[in-house]
């Protein structure tokens, strides 16, 4: 069996705020194999970003990791200095993140970010470092790549303001790269294209990909396993094909039935009904359960685990679907 590159051992983090303690991830379990594409599915608020931040030891000042354990490559992130930490960013782990435009610095040029990477963590300089540069932005398909370098973020349109975020997430060819809705508002040509792009760039360079999305068939058509998760936990993981086409948790069944490509008209999308929980509040083991059918005092009570329920398929369940 292929060792993890990356391993999330239940992992919780917890945000302070004015309500109280937010328990906005609770026990997360997650590993990725070297070179695999894993998607991470569920719906805005489900935790999918804290995850990604977590990861790269970027969180908000209010948040902490209240336990659990981040191993990459065999290091233990948790247990690093912030200095360490900060050297493995962009290194090792990177990130191509929602808000491409933001993400980038507004008043310096866009081939003097990727400059700052290189220098940092590739030791370039001069004119080795110049020509790296422009063989990244040629390897993310910009034109004229010489004079788009010399540009500032605004002078470029979303499409190619998202090139120049995959440039600088794979410039030093990490070993993981998380992908934070890598494609939203982009145009369905353009978002193809991208997606081509990242995920032929990780084949390339051998690296793991964590691809975080709403849209459920393309996670399906780019990735060989997906994770589902609902409010802070993760529900269901297995290989994509039996994920959707056979979902045991209740959840999974009610996310694929309310995508829009499998209803023929939006009058006819069922939609799940509730609410996510008060994460301020005490909490049932299973968070899904004042939105389920199948409850029972089982889910109020009992421990809930991410249990194998066959070869590469996973479940946090009390009471699953049949297979």
């Amino acid at each position: 069996m292929t060792a993890s590159l990356l391993s999330v051992e239940n992992l919780s983090v917890h945000f302070a705020t004015r309500r109280g303690t937010a328990q906005v991830l609770d026990a997360v379990n997650l590993s990725l194999a070297p070179g695999e594409t894993v998607g991470l599915v569920g719906e805005s608020g489900s935790g999918k970003t804290v995850l990604s931040v977590a990861l790269l030891g970027l969180m908000a000042p209010n948040a902490r990791v209240a336990s659990g354990r981040i191993t990459l490559a065999g290091a233990d992130l948790l247990a690093l200095s912030e200095r360490r930490r900060a050297r493995l960013r962009g290194r090792d782990v990177s990130m191509v993140f929602q808000n491409y435009r933001g993400a980038l610095n507004p008043i310096r040029t866009v081939g003097d970010q990727l400059a700052d990477v290189l220098r940092r963590h590739a030791g370039l300089r001069g004119q080795p470092l110049r020509d790296r540069v422009i063989e990244l932005l040629q390897h993310v398909r910009i034109p004229d790549p010489a004079r788009r370098a010399q540009a500032y973020p605004f002078e470029l349109s979303g499409g190619m303001c998202q090139r120049v975020m995959i440039a600088l997430a794979v410039s030093c060819r990490p070993k993981l790269l998380i992908a934070d809705e890598p494609v939203t508002g982009l145009d369905v040509t353009t978002q193809a294209a991208v997606m081509d792009l990242i995920l032929g760039l990780a084949r390339d360079h051998g690296t793991a990909v964590l691809f975080i999305t709403h849209d459920l068939a393309l996670a399906a058509e780019r990735c060989a396993r997906i994770a589902v998760m609902h409010a802070g936990h993760v529900v269901e993981v297995g290989p994509a094909s039996a994920l959707f086409t056979c979902p045991r948790h209740p959840y999974t069944a009610k996310l694929l039935a309310a995508t829009p490509a499998s209803q023929h008209s939006i009058a006819a999308m069922p939609v799940i009904a509730g609410n996510l929980p008060d994460l301020t509040r005490p909490l049932t083991p299973c968070r899904f359960a004042g939105r389920c059918e199948r409850r029972s005092p089982a889910c109020d009570a009992a421990p809930l685990v991410l249990a194998p329920v066959a070869p590469s398929h996973s479940l946090a369940c009390h009471h699953p679907l049949p297979s």
